[in-house]
């Protein structure tokens, strides 16, 4: 979403003439606006939902239990990074980050040497492992991706991490501002966190 106002929208590294102080009051509230509207932030549950309740439009990207024991015997083997796109129900930029390029990349994690999942900031859901799988140190002593959203500082969606056994092994990418180069980054974390992983 955009406002096209151009006292809400002052152009960056530019100082309007502030001969007035409700030019000054004006180029305050429009810098407050844009910060605003870089990235969600977590807020906590939304009390107009239910605890528990789930929309298709909110939740159907959501990873389910089966790809959570995947990551953590993913993570365990040490051989793929694991992509993972921390999100809110109902953020615009988590769907549009999504459907502009998480949705191929979760088609292509095979042929990436990737997995891909995306987690909820604040699901409590309890992560499930299956017997014999050992649990990787990034992830010992977490009940579930609230957890590790707070193990790995996550605090605003979207954000994409990138993980190996013991922690993040490529820088994160938070927010979707440029969008003209996301594909780029994504590429090169990608590639940076498989050389990572492979001079371990």
């Amino acid at each position: 979403m955009r406002i096209q106002s151009s006292v809400l929208n002052p152009v960056p590294g530019r100082v309007p003439s502030l001969h007035r102080a409700t030019d000054i009051v004006r180029w305050l509230a429009g810098l407050l606006m844009t910060s605003l509207f870089a990235a969600t932030t977590v807020a906590g549950p939304d009390p107009a939902v239910a605890p528990g309740a789930a929309t298709h439009a909110d939740h159907g990207h959501m990873s389910d239990r089966p790809s959570i024991s995947r990551m953590v015997s993913t993570l365990s083997a040490g051989t793929r990074p694991v992509v993972i796109m921390f999100s809110t129900p109902g953020c615009p930029y988590c769907r549009a980050l999504r459907t502009e390029h998480l949705d191929a990349l979760e088609r292509a994690q095979e042929r990436l040497g990737i997995l891909y999942l995306e987690l909820d900031l604040a699901d409590a859901r309890p992560f499930t492992v299956e017997l014999g799988v050992r649990v990787p140190p990034v992830l010992d002593g977490l009940g579930n991706g609230r957890d590790l959203a707070r193990r790995l500082s996550v605090r605003l969606a979207p954000t994409v991490i990138f993980l190996g056994p013991e922690g993040e092994i490529a820088e994160r990418l938070v927010g979707y501002g440029a969008r003209d180069f996301y594909a780029a980054y994504l590429d090169q974390r990608i590639a940076d966190g498989r050389q990572r992983l492979r001079a371990r």
